[in-house]
């Protein structure tokens, strides 16, 4: 490996966080991981046979690329797309065995129409909108007639009944009807297409907050995403289960500059050295997943001390202050080190920033090696 910018990934953290996520739903309920986006940046073929070897049922993606990739590397497990499909895809997702979501009676005829072509069924799942506002079907009506042609259709083999919540990461005390309301909604078209003699496998709803929040959410299957990964899905409270942070990320100094005051650092000479300076330069930039509001700002972690970014992170390149830590070439540098470190939490950046730990998890680039430890 040349780069002196590097990601490891905690397979181990990664093992632990599943069986949290077990020991909350029951032995009952079965996990579909989602991997989608990279599994939130962390690399999808390691983790997901990682997750797959400690009993995760299934893996769950945005799109089919995604899938193909996951078959490309030679897993059989099960995999559900969540996303729409493209027009021509269908015939990729009979050849690969891929379960897919449908939200109308002509997905499902294209669908079919592969199946005579490639002499492969295709799973499927119903997808509905309860209030996402996003994908699905909505409506008694319309969802009974995508589920009277999934169960009649020849070709698509009906496996599942899923909706997706909205705000079930929001306070405890704010959203929880609306999650609830939800949740009710599904089970009520749920009751009625049994009513009417079409049987639904099974139902799925829960991300890793409804997990967490209330087992009346859990249905047959749970969909965890960021929990995995090692992150809490509330935005404050109801943070009572060990999660472990699975990514740490790394880099090395690699030029140490002495600094007389009124020097300047980086573009638009934003940080002006008011007194002599020891100042260091980091090989990692917001083209590798640190974000350009951090310029000036974050907060990094040099041998357990607490380092200030000096001047606009550049797109390569970013410098640190180092004045009194006696900074050497190749010392390493932590970006993000999970929230045990109180100087390089993940978790805490994006709280600086107002925005959520998966934003900042899959803005690691591809350009970053991930090692898996």
């Amino acid at each position: 490996m040349w780069r002196q910018t590097w990601a490891e990934i905690d397979l181990g953290r990664l093992r632990h966080n599943v069986a949290v996520v077990q020991a909350q739903v029951g032995k009952r309920v079965k996990i579909l991981a989602s991997v989608k986006a990279n599994a939130y940046g962390h690399g999808v073929v390691e983790v997901s046979k990682a997750l797959l070897s400690v009993g995760v049922h299934g893996l769950g993606v945005a799109t089919i690329e995604e899938a193909v990739e996951l078959r490309d590397a030679g897993i059989v497990a099960p995999i559900l797309c969540y996303g729409a499909l493209a027009p021509g895809v269908h015939e990729v997702v009979a050849e690969r065995q891929i379960a897919v979501s449908v939200m109308n009676t002509e997905e499902i005829a294209r669908l079919a129409s592969a199946a005579r072509v490639t002499g492969r069924g295709v799973d499927i799942h119903v997808k509905v909108d309860t209030g996402m506002g996003r994908l699905g079907v909505r409506g008694e009506m319309a969802f009974l007639q995508v589920m009277r042609a999934a169960t009649s259709t020849d070709g698509v083999r009906l496996r599942g009944v899923y909706t997706h919540f909205s705000s079930a990461d929001d306070p405890l005390d704010a959203q929880v009807d609306e999650t609830r309301t939800q949740a009710q909604e599904l089970s009520s078209l749920v009751a009625r297409a049994r009513e009417v003699g079409i049987d639904v496998p099974l139902v799925h709803a829960a991300n890793s907050a409804a997990i967490f929040r209330d087992p009346q959410y859990h249905f047959d299957w749970v969909r965890p995403g960021i929990a995995l990964y090692g992150y809490h899905p509330f935005s404050s409270g109801h943070q009572t289960v060990e999660l472990l942070p699975v990514l740490s990320l790394y880099t090395r100094i690699v030029r140490v500059a002495d600094m007389p005051p009124g020097a300047t650092v980086s573009y638009g000479r934003t940080f002006v050295c008011e007194k002599p300076e020891q100042i260091a330069t980091l090989p990692i930039g917001y083209a590798d997943g640190l974000p350009r509001a951090l310029s000036n700002a974050g907060r990094l972690d040099l041998g357990g001390h607490n380092v200030q970014i000096a001047g606009r992170v550049c797109m390569d390149q970013t410098m640190i202050v180092t004045t009194g830590l006696h900074a050497k070439l190749g010392d390493v540098v932590r970006i993000y080190g999970g929230q045990e470190h109180a100087h390089a939490s993940l978790a805490d950046a994006a709280r600086q920033l107002g925005t959520i730990p998966y934003e900042l998890l899959c803005a690691i680039s591809s350009r970053v090696p991930r090692i898996y430890v």
